[in-house]
């Protein structure tokens, strides 16, 4: 994700090492230019480093002309001991005893019975938020504590202008007539990144009241959500195991769905992809959670390249995130398709070059478990990326060898949009973000249409997501498709 307040405190871990050496970066940048990707610049360590001494420098100018424009203080005069005049002594009243009462006159203190006690709630294992993710409301003084920002005003749920938070419209797609199609052979699908606890209790969200910040609130939340969205397929980004198999799984198979999950790679990062389908429309063929890192150090070591340009490479592409592929069959056709949840990873500093070879390696692999380019297969989730992005428009512009994918139309989501646009906001923290998208096979599948998103001035009138209504800090993308084989 782009940078925006908090994120970096927030995901600084995710980001990995680069390789120590100026040699070790010269090598691994030649391997992704090897690889005909964009390279990258590591011109930002140096401006940082000049930042870091200029500041020190401008600090130790400023202390000096404090000191100098002060001037300096004259001593107090020192007093010698004969004109020191002694401190008076004070001499201390006689307390009067306090009058003893009788046992009769005391008053005894009201004992209350266990059944008068208020004890604390227990919390289960599904609702603790110590057993999820470790999720605690942020201590005062902390980062995640402290007010940086006054908080907005509340807006109630009623409040909100149209399109409301559940009264968004269903856009069709005008270049397909609805009765040209057989109702058997669409589904809809869903991508959300519904924001981890490991990364919210990490993050400064200062501008939401802490009741609303809470797993057991924003799980409530975001049920209604799924309920209201009602898609066939749901992909979910930022998805705690813990969470996943205790309170999310069971809540959504009472829903009628089944799911999976696949956790990211690192031990300090809680949370993974996963991804939900209907059990009465699907039936699961295969899955598989990918480590994305270990298909780029495959493709790496098919170069055959010195071992210190190949350990280099292989450090500075190590991260921490997978892509999870599902192939699903449909009961009703017996057609399949296959759906690949990504989180692309992110970083405060231009890394570009990682996350296009992350996007490309998604795609083969998600074009490997679908069975190859004429299967039908779509690919979402958080790209990190804006619509000018190289990795969005490594996808969008077709500039792969490998598939034939198209970009969803958002087909004039909110007032104001042509065909074909994205949409106005899919992230709002400091400022509004376009991070998610949603990418289907061309030459099999079909956009039917899309669910409007909220409108954008309605998420700015929160002042910040997560909040009262919103329960992750991006938007839910939904198309409905259609198979074309």
């Amino acid at each position: 994700m782009p940078q925006v307040k908090g994120r970096s405190r927030r995901r600084a871990a995710e980001d990995g090492a680069a390789p120590s050496s100026r040699s070790s970066k010269a090598t691994a940048q030649a391997v992704i230019s090897h690889a005909g990707l964009v390279p990258l610049d590591y011109d930002w360590l140096v401006v940082a480093q000049n930042k870091n001494k200029e500041d020190k420098g401008i600090a130790d100018r400023k202390r000096k002309a404090e000191l100098e424009g002060g001037g300096k203080q004259e001593p107090k005069p020192k007093m010698s001991r004969t004109k020191q005049q002694p401190k008076p002594k004070v001499v201390r009243a006689k307390q009067q005893p306090k009058p003893k009462l009788s046992r009769a006159k005391q008053q005894a203190k009201p004992m209350m019975g266990r059944a008068k006690q208020q004890a604390k709630p227990k919390m289960g294992r599904a609702q603790a938020g110590k057993d999820i993710c470790r999720g605690k409301q942020p201590r005062k003084g902390t980062a995640a504590g402290r007010k940086t920002r006054s908080t907005p005003p509340l807006v109630r749920l009623e409040d909100y202008s149209s399109p409301g938070i559940f009264d968004r419209a269903y856009i069709p797609n005008p270049a397909i007539p609805e009765d040209g199609v057989d109702p058997a052979d669409t589904f809809s699908v869903v991508s959300y990144n519904i924001l981890a606890e490991c990364h919210r209790t990490k993050t400064d969200y200062s501008y939401t009241a802490l009741e609303f910040l809470g797993l057991e609130y924003r799980h409530a939340q975001l049920m209604r959500e799924l309920q209201y969205l009602d898609a066939d397929i749901v992909c979910l980004q930022e998805v705690d195991p813990i969470y996943f198999e205790n309170i999310l799984l069971p809540a959504m198979q009472k829903l009628g769905y089944e799911g999976l999950v696949k956790k990211r790679t690192k031990y300090h990062m809680d949370e993974g992809e996963a991804t939900f389908y209907k059990m009465d429309i699907f039936e699961l063929e295969t899955s598989e959670g990918v480590s994305l890192t270990e298909v780029i150090h495959k493709e790496i070591d098919a170069f055959i390249l010195d071992p210190v340009v190949n350990t280099a490479a292989k450090e500075y592409t190590d991260r921490p995130d997978v892509v999870l592929i599902t192939r699903l069959c449909c009961k009703a056709t017996k057609k399949s398709v296959t759906v690949g949840n990504v989180h692309i990873v992110h970083s405060d500093v231009d890394i570009s070059d990682v996350q296009c070879l992350q996007a490309v390696c998604a795609i083969k692999e998600l074009l490997r478990v679908a069975g190859g380019e004429e299967a039908a297969y779509v690919l979402c989730g958080d790209f990190n990326g804006n619509p000018h992005s190289p990795v969005k428009r490594l996808v969008d512009e077709q500039e792969l060898s490998v598939g034939h994918l198209q970009r969803l139309d958002m087909l004039k989501i909110g007032r104001g949009h042509g065909p074909g646009e994205e949409p106005a906001v899919t992230c709002f923290t400091d400022r509004t973000w376009i991070l998610d998208y949603v990418f289907f096979s061309s030459q099999t599948l079909q956009a039917m249409g899309v669910l409007q998103v909220v409108d954008k001035d309605v998420i700015q009138q929160t002042g910040g997501l997560p909040s009262k209504s919103f329960p992750s800090d991006h938007l839910p993308l939904k198309a409905n498709l259609a198979l074309t084989m």
